[in-house]
This record gives structure tokens, C-alpha cells and sequence, in this order.
């Protein structure tokens, strides 16, 4: 069996195995790695059964999501078809009956026969019912297991109630564990149904898209009648609403594709992680055949001897698999736990929060191909020509210069050029993410301060007093110079809309129509630093529902009014959602950055006390003299709203430029991969040349040349194959740099800087790899050398 050759290859061959096994090991667990996050986004099914039954109905705008009132219009036309919607939302609060703090949980708000649609049963009590979803009906909920187990306790908790957003639901069952999500990415802690959960607004609106509607087509041959029910109905609806359901085409997506499409940048990111890893496999299989038929090549009078005492091909062939084998095996097993630590690393990054990237059977089985891949794969050759070849030939050992071949040589080059790729990437995306940190966005950055509240249970007019009385606390610090609240965070983006005015109408230019737009209350512009250019800041008695006032930047003005000035523009109306009531202007700001390396769009704050706000303080000083203050008026007990963590400005560019810091740490570890590769394979190259070449350097020794020579020549030789495959890489490197420029901001598309750093780096460690082997040169005694010839 090939585990009894380990202690053999250990310990007459110990950096050989290690290099081995760690070549192994690192390829099993980066490929193990990757098979866990492309399963999680692409292949781990729903927990429903026949999922390729399900299909998505499109709405053919905004990204495919419908508005409530035609989600109902759809179940009630395709009716007796089986058909769902659903729609998360974050940020809910969360009261037990019995009391206690107010949390934030992640609310899936459905619509129609979704538990069995989905063929879901309950673990206790029962799931949502045809009556549940009725107006006028007890608003119940259902709980998932974690959040049943993990907040509640596991505990009875049927009949009980829980306060969502202040309205109170009675826990009617609870789910479980396997059926834990109807969406890739999100993992709800319950499931109401949207009549309740609802705002009465955003449930009869046909101006708010949000619901995902989901139909199960058992019979493919039910796939043409439901999409020209869904063409009927679409052109019905345009017919009825066409100020809101104008742009509205239905089409049918199985959902497996429709998911694919939403997580699409993810998909391409695993997809090109998946295709540098399965290169990286590739070059550790080349190396670990290249060592193991230079190993083998050295150990031809061994072979050779064991020929002599009656040993059959059949023998040499299991016994240099096995060995191959062993060391695939220990390599596989490190690199499989190695695996376990790198999956739990990747679920925190950024294209791996938005789903559970878990090391489960599917990955296992990938660590096991590629162990047994590597393992066979990088043993067969030298098996096949060692066994086979006359021991007669063997004896002779005259098969000096194998590993220096061309093939050996030009794993070395492409090994470095792959190498200098990865590197450049990393040092571009590095250039990116300081010149990301150093980007003005156009507001003061230095004394702010910020924080999220959420006012979702603070209804009517009791959120306007808790408002304002928190804003005259927050103004009151010391320290503080403003105050204001708006709808997000720095660089944390905005809504979108299309503005209708007196000139443009968005049924008929729907892209020139298209601006930015948030909330907000006095004070924002002024703790943002952002100054005036006309007008002023809402008054209170502006901050009302229906929406009645607005403040815009330059932007907007040029836009939709080029032939007034900033001054003219104030008294202008128009309707910020394309329709229902105008909005007056009363103020213009200078233009300033909501999401980061975006251009400047034309932006429109409405006067309104939201749901979730983030309060701005802009402090005279260090804004963490006032962290104190502000975190204590934060956590007060009597508060009504529910706060979040005190931030910074750092934390909101720590959040805004998580996506290349992520790629950054992606490309850096598959980097330091092929970097180790490269200087595994050029140390081991070096190693047997200088083996294989002994009886000639001895010589060379014997007639005068000196050991320091020697031992130049043969680093020089490393060398040369190191330069070959930085001048293949840095070309391939300047061809991506060009197209980098386009795809990551703050980078000008030159490659130089990158790839003098990229040259010192791979160079250094060429060098090292080389010059550490090389040192043998030095112990090689002449005399010995010319009684062995």
C-alpha cells in the first residue's frame, strides 16, 4: 500500500518529500477553496424539490423585480398555476412580547402559496396559510431554526408574540433547518406575509418595485401558453398604468439562470479565481512530475540493482506510484485542513458574505480528485520510464542532464512569467486601492462622524419629535459644529429615480431623465462640509409627508434646467419619482460624490424622516473626542430608535472599497502561490543539476577553476530562465495593464512602476531559489569526483 512507503521517502528523502508534499498541499487546498465558493454561488440547490421546476416571471425592468400590485396581478392571472413572490428586508426591529432590547433582523415579507410551492413543512405549529395573506387578516409570522434556536432559545415559543417595526405578529410556527432561504444570498430570521408587513404605501404602489415572483411550470410543455399569458397581461397593464407599468415586458427565466444573472460579478470572479487556480494545478502537476522523474533518474542504479536481484517492471511501477502516491496522500490531507481555514477566510470577503461558503462533501471530493490527479498524474511518467528500461542502460547513468531539458526549462519560464502576471495584478489593484483612500469625493472627510438609526418602529408623528429631539441632543455635544440625517452613509450611494419637469418627460427620454436621490433633514449638507451655491437648507415645517420640498446640486440643475441659473432654478417644481406630486426647490449645493470613482450625477435630497437614517456629526476637532458623548447618547436606554455602531470616515472607504480590497487579497494569495511554485521548481531544478553535473563541475575543478565560479555559473543559469519568463510575463503584463486601466479606478494604465517591483521581487527570489542549491558547488572534492570516473 503507498502509505507504507512514507516513512521510507521522509527519511532518506526529506526535502524532496517536503517540497513535495507542500506542493501538493498547496494545490489541493487553493482548488478545494474555490470548489466551495463556485458550489455555493452556482450549485448548491435551493431546499425545494425539483428545482429546476421553478422559473423566475421577469418584470423586464429593474433588474427583473415587480411592484406588489402587479406581483397580485400575476398570481391572479395565471392562477391555477402554482406562483410565490418574496422580498427581504434588512434592518427590521425585532422585540420580544416578554420585553428586552430591540434587534435588527432580516424579514422575508411572501405572497401566495410560497411554503408550498416550495414543498416546505413546519417543525412545529404550522406555516403561512391561504387566510394569512388577506387583508384584514391576524398578522402572523414563522420562524427560521437558527433564529428560533439561536435568539429564542429553542424554547415553546408557538402562540407567542413578537413585535416587528412596532406592529406585533404571532409566531404560528417554525421551519426547519434545511429550509433556510428561497434566495442564494440571503438567510432570513422570519417570513410574514407582505399584507402585514408591509407599509400600506409600498403595498398598493405601483411606483415601488420589490418583489421577486417565482412560478413552479412542472410540464415543460406549459412554457409557451405562460408566456403569451404573461405577453397578454403585460400589454394590459401597460395599457391600464401607463405612467407607472409603461416599460413593463414579462418574459419567464428558470430561476437557476435568473440567480446566475443577479450574482453576476460574483460568478465572473469565481469563474477567473477557478481558471488561475486550475493554472497554478497545473504547474504544481508539472512540478511534482518534473521531481519525481529527476528523482527517479537519480536513482537509476538503484533501479538497476533491484533488476539485477529479479525485480519485474510490475514491481518498479507500483513502487515509484506508491511513492508518488504517499506523497500526494500527506499533501492532500494538509492541504484539505489547510482548506478548511482558507473557506472560512473566503466567506469573509466580500463576493463570499453574500452567500455560505462552507467546505462540505462537494469540496472534499474536489481535494480528492486533485490529490489522486497529482498523485497519479505527476508519478506516471517517471513510473513508465524507469520500469521499463533495461538495467543495462541504467547502470551506465548516463542519462545526465534531465531535469535541464527543454520541457524542465520551460515549465521554469512560464512558472515565472505566470508569477509575474499574478504580481502586477496585485500591485496594480494596490495602486488602485491607495489612490482609492487618497480620492477627495468632494465633502469634509477629516471631523466627521456618523451613525446608523433606525426609526422603523417610531410611527407618525411620534417620529418627528423623537427626530428632532435627537438632532438637538447630537447639536448639543461638545464639539459638535453640525448635525443632520440623510437616508445613507458617506460613499454609500444613493436611490435612482427619473425626474419629470415642464421639458422632460421620462416616457419619452427615460436616460436623460435618470438622477440620483435620497432623504434628509437640516444640517446633512452643513455636516458633510458641502456649502450652498443658492437658496438654503429645509426649514422644519419642509420635512413633510406628502414630499413637498427639495434640495439639488449643480448637477441636477444643468441637467433638467441649463438655461437658468442657480439662483433662477429656486421656486422650480418637478416630480421626483416621474409622477404623483411636485416637489419645490428651496436650495442648490455644490456638487460632491455619493458613491466612490462615479461621476458626478445630478442628485435630488427630499425632505423626509426614512425608515433608517445615518446621523452626520461634523465636529470643530478630532472627531473622536466627541466618540464619548455621542456613543452614550447613542445607547440610551429611553431611547425609541435603534442605533448602530459609532463610525468614521476610514470605516466608510473601508466599506466602500471592500470589493478590490477582497480582489486585492485574492490575487495576492494566488500570487504568493505561484511565487512558491516558481521557487520550488527553479530550487529543485538547481538541486538536480548540480547532482547530475557533479563528475563534470569535479573536473572543471580538477583543471582550475574556482568553486565561487562554479557556483556563479550555475546560478547564472537559473537566472537566465527566470529573465526569459520575466520578459514573457512583463509583456503579457503591459497588454493588462491596458485593460485594467478601464476596469480599476486610479490607475493610469502604466505598467513600469508595477513591473520594476514585480522584476525585484521575482528576481530576489529566483536568486535565493538558485543560489541556496547552488552552495553544493562548493562541497564537491575533484579527488573524489576523478576516482569515481
Amino acid at each position: 500500500m503507498s502509505w507504507l512507503f512514507i516513512p521510507r521517502i521522509v527519511r532518506r528523502q526529506p526535502a524532496f518529500a517536503a517540497a513535495g508534499i507542500g506542493v501538493v498541499a498547496m494545490g489541493v487546498a487553493l482548488a478545494a477553496t474555490a470548489a466551495s465558493l463556485i458550489n455555493a454561488l452556482l450549485f448548491r440547490p435551493l431546499p425545494t424539490f425539483a428545482g429546476e421546476q421553478l422559473h423566475r416571471i421577469d418584470s423586464g425592468i429593474y433588474d427583473g423585480i415587480m411592484t406588489a400590485p402587479d406581483t397580485r396581478d400575476v398570481i391572479e392571472e395565471l392562477a391555477p398555476l402554482p406562483i410565490f413572490s418574496f422580498s427581504h428586508w434588512s434592518g427590521v426591529e425585532y422585540r420580544h412580547g416578554h420585553g428586552g432590547g430591540t434587534h435588527l433582523v432580516d424579514l422575508c415579507e411572501v405572497e401566495g402559496d410560497a411554503f408550498g410551492v416550495l414543498g416546505w413543512r413546519p417543525e412545529q405549529g404550522r406555516l403561512l396559510a391561504a387566510a394569512d395573506y388577506l387583508p384584514g387578516s391576524e398578522a402572523v409570522a414563522v420562524l427560521s431554526h437558527a433564529f428560533w434556536q439561536q435568539q429564542l432559545g429553542g424554547g415553546e415559543v408557538l402562540d407567542e408574540l413578537v413585535n416587528l417595526n412596532g406592529v406585533p405578529f404571532r409566531v404560528v410556527g417554525v421551519l426547519p433547518a434545511e429550509f433556510d432561504r428561497v434566495k442564494r444570498t440571503r438567510v432570513p430570521d422570519l417570513w410574514t406575509a407582505s399584507v402585514h408587513a408591509s407599509a400600506p404605501w409600498r403595498y398598493d404602489n405601483r411606483n415601488f418595485n420589490s418583489e421577486t415572483v417565482v412560478a413552479r411550470i412542472a410540464d415543460p410543455a406549459h412554457l409557451p401558453e405562460t408566456r403569451v399569458r404573461l405577453t397578454a397581461l403585460s400589454e394590459r397593464l401597460r395599457a391600464e398604468y401607463p405612467e407607472t407599468d409603461i416599460s413593463i415586458g414579462m418574459t419567464l427565466k428558470p430561476d437557476a439562470a435568473a440567480a446566475a444573472e443577479e450574482l453576476g460579478d460574483l460568478v465572473a470572479k469565481s469563474y477567473t479565481i477557478a481558471a488561475l487556480i486550475a493554472g497554478l494545478l497545473l504547474v504544481a502537476c508539472f512540478n511534482v512530475g518534473n521531481m519525481l522523474l529527476a528523482n527517479a533518474y537519480r536513482r537509476q542504479r538503484e533501479f538497476a540493482v533491484r533488476q539485477s536481484f529479479g525485480a519485474t517492471p510490475a514491481h518498479l511501477f507500483r513502487l515509484l506510484i506508491g511513492e508518488s502516491m504517499s506523497i500526494a496522500l500527506i499533501g492532500g490531507a494538509l492541504g484539505t485542513v489547510a482548506a478548511l481555514g482558507l473557506t472560512h477566510l473566503v466567506d469573509q470577503l466580500e463576493f463570499g458574505r453574500a452567500v455560505d461558503v462552507v467546505f462540505d462533501g462537494r469540496a472534499l471530493g474536489w481535494a480528492l480528485m486533485v490529490t489522486l490527479v497529482l498523485g497519479l498524474g505527476g508519478g506516471l511518467v517517471p513510473a513508465l520510464q524507469m520500469s521499463f528500461r533495461p538495467f543495462g542502460e541504467q547502470l551506465q547513468s548516463g542519462a545526465r542532464g534531465t531535469v535541464s531539458t527543454r520541457v524542465a526549462q520551460g515549465l521554469i519560464v512560464g512558472q515565472v512569467a505566470f508569477c509575474a502576471v499574478l504580481l502586477t495584478c496585485c500591485f496594480l489593484f494596490l495602486q488602485s486601492l491607495r489612490a482609492s483612500l487618497r480620492w477627495d469625493p468632494g465633502i469634509g472627510t477629516e471631523n466627521l462622524v456618523y451613525a446608523d438609526i433606525h426609526l422603523k418602529s417610531v410611527l407618525g408623528e411620534r417620529r418627528t419629535t423623537v427626530v428632532r429631539e435627537l438632532l438637538e441632543r447630537a447639536r448639543a455635544l461638545p464639539g459638535v459644529e453640525s448635525a443632520g440625517m440623510a437616508r445613507g452613509r458617506p460613499l454609500g450611494g444613493a436611490g435612482s429615480t427619473q425626474i419629470r419637469t415642464e421639458r422632460w418627460d421620462p416616457a419619452v427620454e427615460a436616460d436623460h431623465c435618470f438622477a440620483n436621490s435620497t432623504f434628509s433633514v437640516d444640517g446633512w449638507f452643513a455636516s458633510l462640509d458641502v456649502p450652498f451655491v443658492a437658496g438654503r437648507d429645509f426649514r422644519l415645517d419642509e420635512i413633510v409627508y406628502p414630499f413637498a420640498y427639495a434640495i439639488i446640486n449643480e448637477s441636477m440643475r444643468e441637467r433638467f434646467w441649463p438655461d437658468r441659473t442657480n439662483h433662477e432654478v429656486l421656486g422650480a417644481e418637478f416630480l421626483p419619482w416621474g409622477s404623483g406630486t411636485s416637489v419645490r426647490i428651496v436650495g442648490v449645493v455644490r456638487d460632491f460624490a455619493i458613491s466612490p470613482w462615479t461621476p458626478i450625477r445630478p442628485l435630488c435630497a427630499i425632505g423626509h424622516y426614512e425608515n433608517r437614517m445615518a446621523l452626520h456629526l461634523r465636529t470643530a476637532g478630532d472627531p473622536r473626542s466627541v466618540l464619548a458623548g455621542f456613543a452614550a447618547l447613542l445607547r440610551d436606554p429611553g431611547n425609541e430608535f435603534v442605533a448602530g455602531d459609532v463610525e468614521f470616515f476610514p470605516d466608510a472607504q473601508a466599506r466602500a472599497f471592500v470589493d478590490v480590497d477582497s480582489t486585492l487579497r485574492v490575487t495576492a494569495t494566488l500570487a504568493g502561490a505561484a511565487l512558491l511554485l516558481a521557487a520550488c521548481g527553479t530550487w529543485f531544478m538547481t538541486r538536480q543539476w548540480v547532482r547530475l553535473q557533479r563528475k563534470e563541475l569535479g573536473i572543471r575543478l580538477a583543471i582550475g577553476a574556482t568553486p565561487e565560479s562554479l557556483l556563479w555559473r550555475t546560478v547564472r543559469r537559473s537566472i537566465r530562465l527566470a529573465a526569459m519568463g520575466l520578459v514573457m510575463g512583463g509583456a503579457l503584463s503591459f497588454w493588462l495593464a491596458g485593460y485594467l486601466r478601464d476596469v480599476l479606478p486610479g490607475t493610469n494604465g502604466d505598467a513600469r512602476p508595477a513591473f520594476v517591483a514585480v522584476v525585484a521581487v521575482t528576481g530576489l527570489v529566483s536568486l535565493i531559489a538558485s543560489y541556496l542549491p547552488a552552495r553544493q558547488v562548493m562541497g564537491i572534492q575533484p579527488r573524489e569526483v576523478l576516482n569515481e570516473v
